[in-house]
């Protein structure tokens, strides 16, 4: 699998300064994921987060929509995974 954070769409967060782009092919195989019933829900969730996260989307409401905390968001948003 390419890499989400090449050209295309870009992203920026407002308060930290975080930037990262999605070409437009990525962004079709995210939103192909949300809506694959066969899918494993962890690689749903997480598509639904960057996904919410490109259409400028902020925490509180990404957490309304997805039920996953500001921790886990922040690590898919942000790409802090460790």
């Amino acid at each position: 699998m390419d890499s989400w954070w090449t050209r295309g769409v870009r992203v920026r967060g407002t308060q930290t300064g975080i930037s990262f782009s999605l070409t437009p092919a990525n962004l079709d195989r995210l939103r192909a994921l949300v809506k694959d019933r066969n899918a494993r829900q962890k690689h749903v969730w997480r598509a639904q987060i960057v996904l919410l996260s490109a259409d400028g989307v902020d925490t509180m409401a990404i957490q309304r929509q997805t039920g996953k905390g500001k921790p886990t968001i922040w690590r898919w948003v942000h790409g802090r995974r460790g």
